[in-house]
């Protein structure tokens, strides 16, 4: 879905007013597989400290924590914001490239 310039300051305040939730997630609960749609997965992986990203038939890539549950990758324009729930799982997270904002939940 294509966003707005609304939809994205939005996005953006949401983000920075969201309540902090009962703990900050540790990387490992962010790693796994997202469905962005049923031939298109985002599969999110830790080495170390540091947290990757590799879409279907792509590279992997690097992504730089902004927050406990937002990161960026500026070599290829994206930003990935966990969604934490009040247990603190990880049921999804949106990505926003070329300002288009899509939800992925986890797969199982």
């Amino acid at each position: 879905m294509q966003c707005t310039e609304s939809d994205l300051i939005a996005w953006s305040i949401r983000r920075v007013l969201r309540p902090a939730g009962p703990s900050r997630p540790d990387l490992d609960s962010l790693t796994g597989r997202y469905a962005l749609g049923p031939n298109f997965v985002i599969t999110v992986s830790r080495l170390g400290g540091k947290l990757f990203l590799r879409a279907t038939n792509q590279p992997l890539f690097l992504m730089a924590p902004e927050s406990p549950t937002v990161f960026t990758s500026k070599s290829v324009g994206a930003r990935i914001e966990f969604e934490v729930d009040g247990a603190g799982t990880v049921p999804a997270l949106t990505l926003v490239q070329n300002g288009v904002c899509e939800r992925a939940p986890r797969a199982q």
